[in-house]
């Protein structure tokens, strides 16, 4: 995502340290001091892929520094599927605060079609930028997303994806909850850190092998920073739910015996 972006712009990408909530206010305000940097990209209603959440006070202290510093900051809510009620960073600083998603992730995959909000003062800006990298679309994919977006059907939609999505965390919960799992019940994918003698890039060949494709943590991480040995186990609504359950076994199976146990 971001990464290749910022590679076609040959823009440095620091990574910064987080908890439960996210980057830390001290380690932004470290990296603003040291490196000076234009912007700050975040996803405060999902983190992809730890299905992580910032909360309100944690949001509020992050755009305190950034506005301090004069560091936009880049919110991308594509996995957003239920309201926090949360303000987004846009809100917080309106002259600073940039907001990204999309209804492909968070409505359906047949619609490609993401949007943009920018700054106060920065609207002529983001349309240049958007008209230079993909001069506009068809006007009967507008059409179609203006007919989806405005449809009395949309709430029970939403809900009925909400609890589809719901249906598949439920499966991968009760089959791999002892080991050490994250998720959330609107959020279409779940965080596993491996146990002892997995390796994130065996495991994920060993799961291919059967059958199964995941993201390694590798795939997330800066090509020279250091990823925790975990794997991101995401909800494919084509997959029927008897399949995905199989394959939540499968993946307990190889959980349960580690290549070091295997060769004994």
């Amino acid at each position: 995502g971001f990464r290749h972006g910022a590679r076609l712009l040959r823009a440095g990408v620091v990574g910064l340290k987080c908890d439960s909530e996210g980057v830390r206010p001290d380690e932004l305000e470290a990296a603003c001091r040291k490196y000076g940097p234009q912007v700050f990209c975040t996803s405060p209603e999902v983190h992809n892929p730890t299905t992580g959440h910032t909360g309100l006070t944690r949001r509020k202290a992050l755009a305190e520094v950034a506005q301090k510093y004069g560091c936009h900051i880049l919110e991308d809510d594509c996995y957003h599927m239920q309201g926090s009620g949360l303000p987004t960073y846009r809100q917080l600083l309106p002259e600073l605060g940039w907001y990204v998603s999309s209804l492909s992730k968070s409505l359906t995959p047949s619609l490609r079609v993401g949007f943009a909000l920018a700054p106060q003062g920065k609207a002529q800006t983001l349309r240049r930028t958007a008209q230079f990298n993909h001069f506009g679309l068809a006007i009967t994919i507008t059409d179609l997303t203006e007919m989806v977006l405005q449809s009395p059907d949309l709430p029970q939609i939403r809900a009925a994806i909400v609890e589809r999505v719901n249906s598949y965390v439920r499966i991968a919960v009760n089959v791999l909850g002892r080991y050490d799992l994250k998720w959330r019940d609107d959020v279409p994918f779940l965080w596993l850190k491996l146990p002892r003698g997995w390796r994130a890039s065996n495991f994920c060949r060993a799961a291919e092998k059967q059958g199964i494709r995941l993201r390694s943590a590798d795939d997330f991480a800066l090509l020279d920073g250091r990823a925790p040995h975990a794997v991101r186990i995401t909800v494919n609504g084509q997959i029927p739910l008897e399949a995905f359950e199989r394959a939540m076994y499968v993946l307990e199976q190889l959980l349960s015996n580690p290549p070091d146990l295997i060769e004994v």
